[in-house]
């Protein structure tokens, strides 16, 4: 398990690289909602899964940022 709350700067390089990147599974990695900001590089992603994190709902707006996306997996956790 990674923890990405650490590792933001590091998830907009990768974005930056990984362009095409179309599935990304960020399931228990105890991300809370500022993990969004850092997503919004990944303009071809269409599976985002962020079940299992620390997550309340406020994703700012993650849809009009990531304009492939067509499916979060258990978006909020509870």
């Amino acid at each position: 398990m990674l923890n990405f709350e650490k590792h933001h700067a590091g998830l907009k390089v990768l974005s930056s690289r990984l362009k095409k990147l179309e599935n990304l599974d960020l399931s228990g990695n105890q991300c809370n909602d500022s993990i969004f900001s850092s997503l919004s590089g990944f303009s071809s992603l269409k599976y985002l899964n962020l079940s299992e994190n620390l997550l309340t709902g406020s994703s700012t707006g993650i849809n009009s940022k990531l304009h492939s996306l067509k499916k979060i997996e258990d978006f909020i956790s509870t």
